[in-house]
């Protein structure tokens, strides 16, 4: 669940995190079927559902996203099994309008896609963050820019499990014996030796660049 981390000052400040979204469920956009359907196109598109048949090394997490897509622009950036750096802005000046619109103001997504946003003092953490979560909906981020980084790290969907601990050992906030049957079993706040927020950032900035140092 996203968190919000208020600090004092005229101003305070809501902290979000985007993680994967593997146990949510599909929605399937139901469509008709035609006989007049040109078949070359039935290994592009599911002609019962109407999502395309992802295939790639990210399939899975691509139908994921593609169910969470508010618009048939934000589907049409999944159809092709990427995410070009023009559609990952485009979905990023979709959200900033609709903070901004919101009196939330929002600079940018970082290197995991995470984010954090600020507030009127007068409108309190809670309601904040109603409304990030509802602009992360409706301008395509849930579907959109997690994905993004996680193509960028790894195109192949490949394991980087060792990596990413080694990375997160390095960045000094669990124990030197932290394994990957760790990173893969327990949250990382239950293991971590610094505060929560700088945990997940670090293990976001880890999953996104296992090969480079986390300076918090």
């Amino acid at each position: 669940m996203p968190k919000s981390k208020p600090k004092a000052g005229l101003t305070e400040i809501g902290v979000k995190y985007l993680f994967l979204f593997g146990s949510m469920s599909l929605f399937l956009f139901l469509t008709a079927c035609s006989s007049s359907v040109d078949v070359s196109r039935q290994s592009v598109t599911n002609l019962e559902s109407g999502m395309p048949s992802f295939s790639g090394p990210w399939a899975e997490e691509f139908r994921t996203r593609y169910s969470l897509a508010p618009t048939p622009e934000i589907q049409s950036f999944l159809a092709d099994e990427q995410i070009s750096e023009i559609e990952m802005q485009a979905v990023t000046e979709k959200f900033r309008n609709c903070m901004q619109g919101n009196q939330l103001t929002f600079t940018s997504f970082d290197v995991g896609g995470g984010f954090d946003f600020g507030f009127p003092e007068t409108m309190g953490a809670s309601t904040a963050n109603e409304i990030a979560d509802r602009c992360s909906s409706t301008s395509g981020v849930n579907a959109i820019i997690h994905l993004y980084y996680q193509l960028r790290s790894s195109p192949t969907n490949k394991d980087r499990s060792e990596e990413i601990v080694s990375c997160i050992i390095r960045a000094g906030i669990v124990p030197s014996n932290f394994s990957v049957k760790d990173y893969r079993t327990y949250p990382i706040t239950e293991l971590a030796l610094v505060d929560e927020a700088t945990a997940v950032t670090a293990v976001q900035f880890c999953e996104a660049d296992p090969s480079g140092t986390f300076v918090g």
